[in-house]
């Protein structure tokens, strides 16, 4: 279903931060650390709309502009 999909997605997305946040808490880059650590929050923050019933193209388009805005 597509709300499997989105919600695969959003995991993925979640899964790739997480990992390369782990790689650079390993280097101490507390730089990255602090944008990945926004990047988790602003994935979170989606799921969380989106489970909430925000309308799906207005909540995706917002969490994603937050992630180019961080990177």
């Amino acid at each position: 279903s597509v709300l499997a999909h989105r919600s695969l997605l959003i995991d993925v997305a979640a899964a790739h931060f997480g990992k390369q946040l782990k790689d650079a808490s390993q280097t101490s880059n507390q730089k990255e650390i602090v944008r990945l650590l926004r990047a988790l929050e602003v994935i979170e923050k989606l799921r969380g709309s989106l489970e909430g019933g925000v309308q799906e193209a207005l909540a995706l388009e917002a969490g994603f502009l937050e992630l180019v805005d961080i990177f």
